[in-house]
């Protein structure tokens, strides 16, 4: 999906289309302040929060940043995560529409699903380790708008920057920097699709968030998930058995329902290579250059080859 160049500009002078994508409108709050004031617990002591004039509180006094750009911070520690250079990576890279069929085949499930709970009492659709918002930005323009009861999008990351560059394109998404290794900030039952695409994962708290019926969607590589680019370019391996694991880990509290491969290829130019390893976790092992020798490799063939598993919760 284009987003307009001007669509966040403050009218201060922004070096690139990027910045300008990532730039805020000042005293957009209401995304925050929604959430904060339905669904959104204290990662603290799990209790319900209450909005202040900078923060949002609980009852037990724990207190939070909310950010003029219109997110929440939730984060215990210090903050982690994909730095931004590695984000505005992303960003290029799938607004490219390189990854839009995966994007299209989640949001094909997630559509259907909810015509057919239409009428559920859990009001959220939640991205897990949502980046810089791709996946939510998609999902949303794929969603009727015209529904006021629609479930509402929450995206989050522990990584500030990713949050902060998804509350500068979306400012309606409720947006939270939160450790899902520790707390899915999110009330009980309140959640009725989970999506979560190359992101950490937490079994426990994806079974607590989840309603009742509700649709889990783990999108992971399969193992000869860009094969050919992995003999050009010195990419982290994919873990072998993980699907089966994942299936094993889930099989608890979910039902598994059905496994659909998204399997097609790509021809990238040198700059799209640089920008696929950067934004992925081999960039925090690579010499700098390294990468410059990859972009005089013109272009490079890439197999997409991924795989989506639908769970439904018990």
């Amino acid at each position: 999906m284009e987003i307009p160049a001007t669509a966040s500009s403050t009218g201060q002078a922004i070096v690139s289309a990027e910045e300008q994508q990532s730039t805020p409108q000042p005293g957009c709050f209401s995304g925050a302040l929604d959430c904060a004031a339905t669904f959104l617990v204290c990662s603290v002591c799990r209790g319900p929060l209450a909005n202040q004039p900078q923060s949002v509180v609980c009852a037990h006094g724990h207190s939070f940043d909310r950010a003029r750009e219109g997110y929440v911070n939730l984060l215990r520690g210090k903050p982690a995560g994909d730095s931004k250079e590695m984000l505005l990576a992303r960003r290029r890279f799938l607004e490219a529409g390189r990854y839009r069929a995966v994007s299209d085949a989640v949001n094909g499930m997630v559509a259907g699903h909810l015509a057919r709970r239409e009428g559920s009492a859990a009001s959220v659709i939640l991205d897990v380790g949502c980046g810089e918002g791709y996946y939510l930005r998609q999902l949303a323009a794929a969603l009727p708008t015209d529904d006021a009861l629609a479930p509402r999008l929450v995206g989050i990351d522990n990584s500030r920057d990713a949050i902060r560059l998804a509350a500068g394109s979306d400012p309606t998404t409720c947006l939270v920097v939160a450790d899902v290794h520790e707390l899915i900030p999110l009330a009980s039952g309140s959640v009725e699709v989970l999506i979560n695409i190359f992101s950490p994962r937490n079994p426990g708290e994806f079974a607590r968030v989840i309603a009742p019926g509700g649709m889990l969607l783990i999108v992971i590589p399969q193992p000869g998930h860009l094969r050919l680019l992995r003999s050009l370019a010195p990419l982290l391996g994919i873990q072998e058995g993980k699907e089966d694991r994942l299936l094993a880990e889930y099989g608890n509290a979910f039902e598994h329902l059905s496994t659909m491969p998204v399997e097609y290829d790509l021809v990238l130019t040198g700059d799209e290579v640089i920008d696929l390893i950067t934004m992925s976790p081999t960039f925090r092992h690579i010499a700098p250059e390294s990468l410059d020798a990859l972009r005089d490799l013109g272009e490079a063939p890439a197999g997409v080859r991924v795989t989506v598993l639908v769970f439904r919760r018990r």
